[in-house]
């Protein structure tokens, strides 16, 4: 594997943050700051109920194979860090991002060896072609479709050429802040959605200079977990590579 250093630029220090931790201040927009804010306050339940619960192994066994190895992987919007534990254990030297400074102290308390970095995805500053990977699940429908041209752009930067990118988010139309139950909490929550049909997201992964290789529409992996109202969630999860210029 490429041992090319790891470099990630700061844009703020935490005092007490642990060494393997980079800071990025608190995002300031009402829709963020109020996701940001019911995932941290669900953050520890969250990570309890889920981190066991190994929902995309079957993805991420597939990803690990289209791979081909272990490399540097990005994990977009990791969460308490569950898949990231997984590519960790599996030899990928893998970094986890997410907006959420409690999640990320629930994923430094289960893997430690891993570098996670709170930050908000439009302003992420690693590295140009710094991974060979992207892993990214449940995390750009939190991202306004407005601002997700800023989030692939930042994540075609820093990913090497040939490099391999798996993103599974929430299918439908729409946006906006919606309040239900959080899976595996039993509490209401209020977040940011944003709803994406499959010619909408592949268009946008295009724009960004992506190359798709395959797209699935599925239902959630979750279904046992959910509410009634929520068994009928469809998830779009799309697989592509950074082959050409834009």
């Amino acid at each position: 594997m490429d041992e090319k250093p790891l470099v990630i630029a700061r844009t703020g220090d935490s005092e007490n943050a642990p060494e393997n931790t980079l800071y990025n201040p608190m995002i300031s927009e009402d829709k963020y700051l109020v996701t940001q804010t019911a995932y941290d306050a669900v953050a520890k339940e969250y990570a309890d109920n889920v981190f066991a619960k190994q929902w995309m192994k079957g993805y991420l066994d597939e990803f690990c194979a289209w791979v081909g190895k272990p490399v540097r992987l990005l994990d977009l919007g990791c969460g308490p860090g569950n898949d990231t534990a997984l590519f960790h254990h599996r030899g990928f030297k893998v970094v986890g991002v997410d907006f959420s400074a409690r999640m990320m102290a629930e994923a430094r308390t289960r893997t430690p060896q891993v570098t996670f970095i709170q930050s908000d995805l439009r302003e992420m500053a690693f590295e140009r072609e710094l991974f060979e990977a992207v892993w990214s699940v449940g995390c750009l429908h939190h991202v306004a479709k407005a601002d997700v041209p800023q989030v692939l752009e930042r994540v075609y930067r820093c990913l090497k050429w040939g490099g391999y990118v798996f993103i599974s988010i929430q299918s439908g139309e729409g946006e906006g802040l919606i309040a239900q139950e959080q899976i595996g909490v039993g509490k209401i929550s209020t977040k940011f959605w944003s709803y994406w049909s499959g010619e909408d997201f592949r268009r946008e992964l295009a724009k960004a200079g992506f190359t798709i290789v395959k797209q699935s529409q599925t239902e959630t992996m979750r279904r046992q977990e959910l509410p009634e109202e929520r068994k009928k969630e469809q998830w779009l999860n799309v697989w592509c590579r950074k082959l050409g210029q834009v």
